[in-house]
C-alpha cells in the first residue's frame, strides 16, 4: 500500500460560502454525503488554495517537506463554473518505493549483463587471443630456427586458416631441412670417401708389388723346405695366407676407390639376386638360416654383374653374420618408380646410435681384430653409387637390420629360360 490519502474541495468563485469547501477529506473522514458543516481549503492548506487559482493541474511540496500534494481539477457540471479539486498526498518514500525495487532490480539486471559481457568476452579472449599468441610464438620460435610445433587450428575462420597455413609452412621448412641435412651428410660421405678413396689407391699401387714379391717368395721357400718340417711348412703357408689377406685388401680398396674397370653388361635383375644367394647358400647353412624370398622386380639392370654382386654379396654376409643361429633372413625385390629395390632384412641386434653414423667409414668394423677389414659397405656404397644407384642400411620396425639397395633398371621381355628360372623366384630356401 502507498499510505496516501484523498480530499476533494469545491471551487466556486461565484458563490463565497461554498468556494474552499472539503467535499471529501481521507483525514478527517469526511464524506460527500456527511451533512452539516465542512472545513475549507484555505485552512487545510492555504498554498495549495492559491495554487489551484493559477493552475489546473501540478503538485507543492507539502508543509514539513515529507513529500507532495498532487492536484487536479475536474468539471462535474458542465453548465456551472464549479470545479472539483482533487489532491492527493503521499510521501516520498512510499511514492519512490516501488521505483527503488525497479532500480534495484534494473542494477542487479545490468550487473548480471556486465557478468555475462564478461564472461564472453573472455570466451572470446580465449578463442581469438589465445590462437593469436600461439601463433605468435610459434612464428617468433621458427624466425630463432627452433623446432616449430603444429597449431591446432582454432578460434575464428580467419586465425584457423592461418594456423593451418603456418603448419604447411613448418612442415615445408621441416621436409627442406631433412634434405638439407642428407645433401649435406652425402656431400660430406662423399668427400670422406674421395679422401681416403685417392689415399687407398696410391697405397694400392705401392703395396702391391712387395706383396707379389712376397706371395711368388713364400712358393718357392715352401718348395725347398723339408716335406716332414710340418712346422715350417705352417709358418709359411701362414705367411703366404696373410699376404693373399693383404692382396684382398689392396683389391677392395682398388675397387673401393672404382680404379678397377667395369664390364657392363644386361642382365636379369631376379636371376642375378638368386645367383648371388646360391654363393651365400654355404655360409648360410652353418648356422641353420633360411632365405625368406619375395623377387618380383621383372626388369633389366644394365650394369658390372660381378661387381654389384660384390656389393650384393656383402650385404647378404652382413646380415648373416648378423642373425640368431636358426633365423631367417628376408630378401625382397620390386619395381620403384626409380628403378628396383632390393632389401634385406635380419633379425639381429639392430644398429646403436654411434655406430649408424659410421657404418659406411672405411676401415670401420664392430667385429672382432682379425674378422673384418671395415671395407665391405664402403666398398659397396662405392659399386653402388658408381652404377648411380643408391644404398641405406638402417634398423627396421620390426627389428634386426634392413638394407636397401636402389638401382635403375630397363625393361625388357623375359626370355623362356629367364621365366623357368623365375618360377623358383617366390618362396623359403629350407635346405
Amino acid at each position: 500500500p502507498y499510505r496516501a490519502s484523498l480530499f476533494v474541495a469545491e471551487i466556486d468563485t461565484v458563490d463565497p460560502a461554498r468556494h474552499g469547501r472539503l467535499l471529501f477529506d481521507d483525514a478527517t473522514d469526511a464524506r460527500f454525503a456527511d451533512i452539516g458543516s465542512r472545513a475549507l481549503l484555505r485552512d487545510r492548506n492555504r498554498p495549495l488554495f492559491e495554487e489551484a487559482f493559477h493552475r489546473n493541474d501540478g503538485r507543492i511540496e507539502r508543509t514539513d517537506g515529507s513529500g507532495y500534494l498532487y492536484f487536479i481539477q475536474f468539471t462535474p457540471y458542465a453548465d456551472r463554473l464549479i470545479s472539483w479539486l482533487f489532491v492527493f498526498e503521499i510521501e516520498d518514500r512510499y511514492l519512490n518505493a516501488p521505483f527503488r525495487h525497479t532500480s534495484g532490480a534494473i542494477a542487479l539486471g545490468i550487473g548480471l549483463a556486465l557478468i555475462v559481457a564478461l564472461l564472453l568476452a573472455r570466451r572470446g579472449m580465449r578463442q581469438i587471443a589465445a590462437p593469436v599468441s600461439g601463433l605468435t610464438q610459434a612464428l617468433i620460435g621458427s624466425s630463432r630456427g627452433q623446432p616449430s610445433p603444429r597449431l591446432e587450428p582454432t578460434g575464428p575462420m580467419e586465425i584457423q586458416a592461418a594456423s593451418r597455413a603456418f603448419n604447411r609452412l613448418a612442415d615445408s621448412l621441416e621436409a627442406a631441412e631433412q634434405e638439407r641435412d642428407r645433401a649435406m651428410k652425402s656431400l660430406v660421405q662423399n668427400a670422406k670417401l674421395a679422401s681416403v678413396g685417392e689415399l687407398a689407391a696410391g697405397i694400392s699401387h705401392e703395396i702391391s708389388n712387395p706383396l707379389n714379391n712376397i706371395y711368388s717368395l713364400t712358393k718357392l721357400v715352401q718348395r725347398r723346405l723339408p716335406e716332414d718340417d710340418e712346422l715350417l711348412q705352417q709358418d709359411v703357408r701362414n705367411v703366404r695366407e696373410e699376404a693373399e689377406r693383404a692382396s684382398r685388401i689392396i683389391r677392395g680398396l682398388l675397387n673401393f676407390s672404382r680404379q678397377v674397370p667395369t664390364n657392363r653388361t644386361d642382365f636379369d635383375c631376379d636371376n642375378w639376386i638368386l645367383d648371388s644367394l646360391t654363393l651365400v647358400q654355404h655360409a648360410a647353412e652353418t648356422r641353420q638360416l633360411r632365405f625368406a624370398r619375395q623377387l618380383e622386380a621383372d626388369c633389366t639392370v644394365h650394369g658390372d654383374r660381378d661387381l654389384l654382386q660384390q656389393a650384393l654379396i656383402n650385404l647378404l654376409i652382413n646380415a648373416i653374420q648378423a642373425s640368431p643361429d636358426g633365423g631367417e633372413i628376408q630378401v625382397r625385390a620390386r619395381r620403384v618408380d626409380r628403378g628396383v629395390e632390393l632389401s634385406i632384412r635380419d633379425q639381429g641386434p639392430g644398429i646403436s646410435a654411434e655406430v649408424a653414423d659410421k657404418l659406411f667409414d672405411p676401415f670401420f668394423t664392430t667385429k672382432a681384430e682379425g674378422e673384418g677389414t671395415g671395407l665391405g659397405l664402403s666398398i659397396s656404397l662405392g659399386i653402388v653409387e658408381h652404377h648411380d644407384g643408391e644404398l641405406r642400411v638402417a634398423n627396421a620396425e620390426a627389428g634386426g637390420v634392413r638394407a636397401v639397395l636402389t638401382l635403375p633398371c630397363r625393361h625388357i621381355e623375359a626370355t623362356g629360360s629367364d621365366r623357368l628360372r623365375g618360377a623358383t623366384r617366390l618362396g623359403t630356401d629350407n635346405d
